[in-house]
């Protein structure tokens, strides 16, 4: 979870990864999970994200990354 913070003349919004689109399984920073799969040549890792945006942030464009490493 990224909490509302200045850095620069940027502002940083709290947004948070879940591993299913019913956004019930959080994962956190640095967590490790394990992903079943029927075909090594096509993995698939499903990330969905959500933004708690509060009034009084300005209308704009948002983006983030996100950095995934995947050990075999």
């Amino acid at each position: 979870e990224i909490m509302p913070s200045l850095v620069g003349s940027e502002m940083c919004i709290r947004d948070r990864l879940y591993r299913d689109a019913a956004y019930s399984q959080a994962l956190g920073i640095g967590q490790s999970v394990a992903v079943s799969y029927s075909d090594p040549t096509a993995i698939k890792l499903p990330v969905y994200g959500r933004v708690q945006l509060t009034g009084t942030l300005p209308a704009g464009t948002y983006t983030d990354v996100v950095q995934v490493t995947v050990t075999w």
